[in-house]
This record gives structure tokens, sequence and C-alpha cells, in this order.
């Protein structure tokens, strides 16, 4: 009973934190808002990633890792995908890529008018930390997208409720 009122009130307060002070990021033909307290970088770390949001610093206190949503496109060269057939694409390459990865199965959400799948899934990459990963992703024209909440499983819930609703923010402008 006391974790579900901590989560409960964790919920609120980082709610309410979200509501009170955002800001909101503008590129191409889309638009995402995050905490103020985040930091956006449009540094690439990969090439399909186009931009990344990453937790206050104070966010690594625990677990030595600060929480961060990216953005990834992928032209899909020509393939006529939806989203189903494309989530399933990545969860092949997640597995053949991460052999110790554990994928839950995708789910059907609507963002913002979009068809797209959700995707949870984990993996130890081999220095001790595991990782988790929630995925949002969907088909836009010739584009595939993915948009990726990451955390150590140490932190994983204490930031979704943030994560969701940077995640939910998403929408295209044109």
């Amino acid at each position: 009973m006391k974790n579900k009122l901590f989560t409960l009130g964790l919920s609120l307060s980082m709610t309410f934190v979200f509501a009170q002070d955002t800001k909101t990021f503008t590129k191409n033909n889309y638009t995402i808002d995050y905490p103020s307290s985040w930091q956006i970088s449009e540094q690439k770390t990969q090439p399909a990633v186009q931009f990344m949001i990453v937790s206050d610093i104070t966010s690594q206190a625990k677990d030595n890792f600060r929480e961060n949503i990216s953005l990834s496109e992928e032209p899909l060269q020509g393939k006529t995908l939806n989203a189903e057939q494309y989530s399933q694409i990545l969860v092949n390459q997640i597995n053949a890529q991460i052999p110790s990865s554990k994928t839950s199965p995708t789910k059907s959400i609507n963002l913002n008018g979009i068809d797209a799948q959700e995707l949870v899934w984990s993996a130890d990459f081999g220095n001790g930390t595991v990782l988790k990963f929630k995925q949002v992703l969907f088909v836009n024209g010739n584009t595939g997208y993915a948009i990726t909440y990451q955390s150590t499983t140490t932190e994983f819930d204490e930031y979704l409720v943030v994560a969701d609703k940077i995640i939910s923010s998403f929408k295209f402008v044109n």
C-alpha cells in the first residue's frame, strides 16, 4: 500500500512539474514538448537520431545514467509498411543484434492521430547496467520513426510518467 501511495504521489508531482514548466522543440515537420529542467541535444549519437532530450543532471545520482528520449528516422527506401510491420522489423533487428535482449509483445496505440506500436524491451550491454527502453514506432510517408525512452531498470518506472508525457506530446505540424 505504501508503494502505491508513493508511486501515486510521485506521478502526481511529476505531472504537476511537467505541466508547469515546459519547452517546445520544433524541427523539420514535427514538434515535441519537454520539461524545462531537461535539455535538448541535436548532437548525432547515431546517424538516424534527430534529437535527444536528456534528463536533469541530478537524475544520475542513483545510477550514473541520465534518462533520455530520442527520435530516430529511417528512410523506408520505397517499402510500403504500416506501424505493425515496421515494429516487427525492429523487434527482429533487436533480437538478432542483442541476443541478451528481452522484448515484450508490441501493442497498438494512437499517438495524436498516428497509428503506432509500443514496444518495451531491456538488455544487459555487458557493463553490468541493464538498460530498459520504451519505444513508440510508426510510419509517416516513406519514413519509419522511433521515439525511444531510455533508462536503467533501476529508475525506469520513476521517470516513466514524464517520459510518457513527452512522447505523447509529439506531433507533426505539416
